[in-house]
């Protein structure tokens, strides 16, 4: 306190003794100056150089007036977004990983993890965001508590960092970063206002995966959001393009994915009929898992091919015969329709969920090309 106290008088001084700079650098945090006329850039170099003591970091603040500073990310890794919207929080967290450690810049935010060896990449860009990553005693941060010449403040919207210990593990995604959670049954109520985006989001990574065109995803999208979302009528569709377009990308870089944790809400009705068939069990997954696929705004006619499932194992060994089968049990209880007659001149046999509305055509996930035999 002694030493801070030889800096109280000049004249930009902040009260150091109790701000964020003085608490970060107590706890074990390298800080450095910054100026500039954003307030962003370092004043000191700073590479490669031990730990500047803490007098000395608010004597250069205070020979150029500055009240920003910067936190070097050494043993760090922080993810710097360029754009915040209310899907950001989620997409990140989906991206990278929990952390309750993350900061409001002008423009977008900063989220904290701590390095976990693993080497993170330089920008954001092959996850289509604006952005980078920080991380290493050569880079830095524009710090919590900074106040930047425009008067803008960064602060901790959630957790104040203390230890580095805190902090959760940095990890990079797995090529297929979304387990998407595809509860069939649509809500009964509206979307209120305020998670609108988010629900959106979510729903465009479940309907991505059955669309052929980023067209198709854009007008399914915009069906689901008249009718479930609150205050449609002033809810700009320009939203919806951006938020398709980015899960379009996703999808073309090959990350996305149904989860292993889907579930399927199942009419009670429709147990009983199947329950009293012999064989109604298989028939009974095999409804499952097209309503997973298939129960959309907009429905489109879909194929059943018994030997592509059993090649992709869709229910483990189960043979060609045993998924035709419970094809023809869920016909003949009425749960699937036929609206289209294969041939070998006339491609695979078309169904639709009995309660489906036909408006183009689909296909079925699956590791193999699908055709009847």
């Amino acid at each position: 306190m002694v030493a801070l106290a030889m800096y109280a008088g000049l004249g930009n001084t902040i009260a150091y003794e109790h701000s964020e700079l003085s608490r970060l650098h107590n706890f074990g945090f390298k800080l450095i100056p910054l100026s500039g006329t954003d307030g962003k850039k370092p004043s000191v170099e700073f590479a490669n150089r031990r730990r500047l003591p803490l007098p000395l970091v608010i004597e250069k603040m205070e020979a150029t007036g500055s009240k920003s500073f910067g936190l070097i990310a050494e043993g760090l890794v922080v993810v710097d977004v360029d754009e915040f919207d209310d899907q950001t929080v989620d997409r990140i967290i989906k991206l990278f990983g929990e952390t309750e450690y993350w900061v409001k810049t002008l423009r977008g935010a900063h989220f904290y993890y701590k390095s976990s060896g693993v080497v993170p990449p330089a920008t954001l860009k092959e996850f289509g965001i604006k952005g980078e990553i920080k991380s290493g005693a050569n880079s830095y941060i524009v710090s919590p508590g900074s106040i930047l010449p425009n008067s803008f403040e960064y602060k901790w919207q959630f957790a104040d960092l203390r230890h580095l210990a805190d902090l959760p593990s940095f990890s990079l995604p797995s090529k297929n970063i979304f387990q998407t959670s595809n509860v069939v049954s649509l809500p009964s109520g509206k979307v209120s206002i305020g998670t609108r985006n988010v629900h959106l989001f979510n729903k465009a990574i479940s309907f991505a995966p059955l669309n052929d065109h980023y067209k198709e995803l854009y007008d399914e999208v915009v069906a689901y959001a008249k009718i479930y979302l609150e205050d449609w009528e002033g809810f700009p569709e320009s939203e919806i393009a951006k938020t398709c377009k980015q899960v379009w990308k996703y999808k073309e870089q090959g990350k996305l994915a149904f989860g292993q944790n889907s579930y399927v809400k199942t009419p009670f009705s429709e147990t009983l009929v199947l329950g009293s068939v012999k064989g109604g069990g298989d028939a009974s997954l095999m409804m499952q898992l097209l309503r997973q696929n298939f129960e959309r705004p907009i429905a489109k006619p879909f194929p059943i091919c018994g030997k592509a499932m059993a090649e992709a194992k869709i229910f483990g060994d189960w043979s060609k015969n045993r998924y035709y089968r419970a094809k023809d049990i869920l016909i003949g209880e009425k749960l699937i329709i036929q609206v289209k007659q294969g041939g070998k001149s006339n491609g695979a046999s078309l169904y639709l969920l009995n309660n489906s509305r036909v408006e183009g055509e689909g296909v079925l996930l699956l590791s193999s090309p699908i055709r009847e035999q």
